[in-house]
């Protein structure tokens, strides 16, 4: 009995946070959107114009790369595809449809139009592949390049709030370069491995459980959607908390605390970013900047709300 009013207590408690826990979630998410969209005329007010001149190059450079990269695997794939996994497809397909190669000259109508859906929607997934695949490489070998520029508009943003005045340092530019990388790598391959499972799973669900994988999807999709936004809010983040002498570890315990704040933040670029034009052209020109101007204008809106009082 008294079990079941402790957990009777607790249900009332915890109902009684969750609206407040909801709103301070909501809060965090709209503050750094807020922040987001004031980047640009922050920029603009300070005459900071040059840092999309600086975002424009390391964008073509990244599309260059990422589509010499692309290309050079789209190539690998469909060669691999059409010796091993395309032929021995097709085989089982016509064997399934009682199609003799050796033996039947002319199959019948439904054996062909199998074998050319299958051929077909096997062609569409490979593609549909391709470009999602496209996306997120492009998404990961912009983060990875993209760390030196986050960097030093972060400290110049901020220099100009704090009036602390950072030199430049040629060691610390090759760090953020390799600390980017690094970070990009690692994060690539975490979401790879979350989207596949996930993918996975809904596909086991869908074929054993089909009530359960609409929701399951939800779920995933939500998930991916999230773990995307993260990332690219860390991205942002990082270099002011590196700064500011926190290691790696404690850096990750604080984006985990703030982990809404950083979603909000990162959230616009994950929806740019799977936008296909607006992912090639806008995208690795004005995000980088933005979310990097973004981060300090979040970190530091404490002194930014003491000085508009004063003025």
């Amino acid at each position: 009995m008294v079990r079941g009013i402790d957990a009777n207590i607790i249900a009332l408690k915890w109902k009684e946070k969750l609206p407040q826990q909801m709103l301070q979630l909501l809060r965090a998410i709209a503050s750094s959107i807020r922040f987001l969209f004031k980047a640009p005329f922050w920029i603009r007010d300070r005459q900071h114009q040059i840092w999309y001149v600086y975002a424009i190059v390391l964008a073509l450079v990244v599309f260059g790369f990422n589509w010499w990269g692309v290309h050079i695997f789209h190539q690998w794939i469909q060669g691999q595809l059409v010796q091993v996994g395309l032929g021995q497809t097709l085989l089982a397909v016509m064997e399934w449809a009682h199609i003799d190669i050796a033996n039947e000259g002319n199959p019948t109508t439904w054996q062909s139009m199998v074998s050319e859906f299958v051929v077909s929607a096997l062609g569409w997934m490979y593609w549909a592949l391709a470009i999602w695949f496209e996306i997120k490489t492009l998404k990961y070998v912009l983060l990875a390049f993209s760390g030196p520029l986050v960097s030093l508009v972060s400290e110049q943003a901020e220099s100009e709030i704090t009036g602390v005045t950072i030199a430049f340092n040629g060691v610390v530019w090759a760090r953020d370069l390799l600390r980017s990388i690094l970070f990009a790598i690692v994060l690539f391959f975490a979401e790879i491995t979350v989207s596949l499972v996930s993918f996975g799973v809904v596909l086991f669900t869908l074929v054993f459980f089909p009530l359960v994988a609409p929701i399951l999807s939800v779920f995933a999709f939500a998930f991916s959607v999230f773990l995307s936004s993260f990332v690219f809010g860390l991205s942002s983040f990082d270099p002011i908390w590196e700064r500011r002498g926190l290691g790696v570890s404690m850096r990750f315990r604080k984006a985990w605390s703030e982990k809404w704040a950083l979603f909000g933040l990162g959230l616009p670029f994950h929806i740019a970013m799977a936008i296909p034009v607006v992912s090639i052209i806008l995208a690795p020109v004005f995000l980088p900047v933005l979310s990097a101007v973004g981060a300090v204008l979040i970190s530091q809106r404490a002194q930014l709300n003491t000085v508009a009082k004063i003025k």
